[in-house]
């Protein structure tokens, strides 16, 4: 740990001082081999916790527009990241009672859907 400190210390002083680093050539890698699933998505027994289910995506299409808006941004569905409570009352303009009840209301439908 005190290794990567010292690095990343060196490095802001570096460009606080005006000092500039030669550029390296990047590495570029093509496209090819096998797809395979992310071995590291599921190191933490508590990762299943958060993530919402794997068919909710698919699902979302039988939801109204504002459970629908309010689920995908708050699991962050639509690939950006996954908002807190007061970050989606934000976006979709609205209370936090407001947006908490849409989206547990959402995801209770998803749910439901589950179920079928």
């Amino acid at each position: 740990l005190a290794r990567l400190v010292a690095l990343e210390m060196d490095k802001a002083l570096a460009r606080r001082e005006g000092v500039e680093r030669p550029q390296r050539a990047a590495v570029r890698h093509g496209p090819s081999g096998i797809p395979i699933a992310d071995p590291f998505a599921f190191l933490c027994p508590w990762q299943a916790w958060l993530d919402p289910p794997p068919r909710w995506p698919e699902r979302l299409g039988n939801l109204d527009e504002p459970h629908r808006a309010a689920v995908t941004r708050r699991y962050g569905l639509d690939g950006t990241p996954p908002l807190a409570i007061p970050a989606l009352a934000r976006v979709l303009g609205t209370t936090k009672a407001r947006a908490a009840r849409l989206a547990q209301e959402g995801e209770g439908q998803l749910r439901w859907m589950r179920a079928l």
